[in-house]
Formats: C-alpha cells, sequence, structure tokens
C-alpha cells in the first residue's frame, strides 16, 4: 500500500544552517530570513517552528 501523505521536507521550506556550538545571537538574522517566508524552516536536525 502506498502512502500519499504529504512530506515536509518536499513541501519547499526555507532552510537553514548553523553549527550546533552557535548561539541564538549567531542564528537570529538567518532565522529571521527564514521566518519571512514561512513559520516553519528546515534547520540541521530537521523542521524547527519559528513562529
Amino acid at each position: 500500500m502506498n502512502s500519499a501523505a504529504p512530506n515536509v521536507l518536499d513541501a519547499g521550506l526555507p532552510t537553514f544552517d548553523y553549527g550546533f556550538t552557535a548561539t541564538p545571537h549567531d542564528v537570529l538574522d538567518d532565522v529571521r530570513t527564514a521566518q519571512s517566508r514561512a513559520p516553519i524552516a528546515i534547520g540541521p536536525l530537521g523542521p524547527e517552528i519559528l513562529s
């Protein structure tokens, strides 16, 4: 049986990347840019809720 469930990784969400030692201050500009496009973005660990 095939599933027709949507996949969040195929949704065209904005993406951003940061190192695991980054502080919130380090990624703030990237998060704001992604947040201006969608309330969810794909980060290094998967989907992240931004607002």
